[in-house]
């Protein structure tokens, strides 16, 4: 099996394979061009970093849309609370 790049949306990691994964079924909603503010695409991890999963590259997306990155985090600090 190929291993598939990390994704990070305003470093929230999305599991592009979960279909059950809330972040994912919002990114995939609600992501238009018009609301990326830019795309990074990393063939390794970057320096510093250390993931316990092998991944082959990392696509990094940051915001251009406010209310959509204040979803996210809300649905991040969701997720962490026990």
């Amino acid at each position: 099996m190929t291993s598939l790049p990390l994704l990070l949306v305003e470093g929230i990691a999305v599991d592009v394979t979960s279909a059950g994964d809330p972040v994912r079924e919002v990114v995939l909603a609600q992501l238009t061009p018009d609301k990326v503010k830019a795309i990074t695409v990393l063939e390794r991890e970057p320096e510093g970093v250390y993931v316990n999963k092998a991944f082959t590259g990392w696509i990094i997306i940051s915001l251009a849309d406010k209310p959509l990155r204040k979803v996210l985090r809300r649905m991040e600090k969701r997720a962490q609370q026990p």
